[in-house]
């Protein structure tokens, strides 16, 4: 069980088949920021913004999630950042408001 704390910025590397087309096409593969979580029995639940649109926000379990190791990034993530790898990302973003 990882924990992700708020700031990190993680990878979505699935969605559940129930995720609508839209959210699929919006977040598979990108990098997200954690915004805030919350510890549930069976999983933990957190609040995500897109890193390249922060308009965009999801709520996801962990399971979905993987920190960010050396795989390509999305078109998109790499165009935003100017960078071809994950690795190349710094993980924590300290400009961010937590939500509470």
């Amino acid at each position: 069980m990882t924990m992700y704390q708020a700031g990190q910025r993680v990878l979505v590397k699935q969605l559940h088949h129930q995720h609508s087309i839209d959210k699929k096409q919006t977040f598979l593969g990108r990098v997200v920021i954690v915004v805030s979580s919350k510890v549930y029995k069976a999983c933990t639940r957190y609040f995500l913004r897109l890193a390249a649109s922060p308009k965009r926000t999801i709520f996801l379990n962990e399971q979905y999630l993987e920190a960010l190791d050396d795989q390509p990034l999305h078109i998109s993530d790499a165009h935003y950042f100017d960078v071809d790898s994950a690795n190349d990302l710094n993980n924590f973003e300290p400009q961010l408001n937590v939500i509470h």
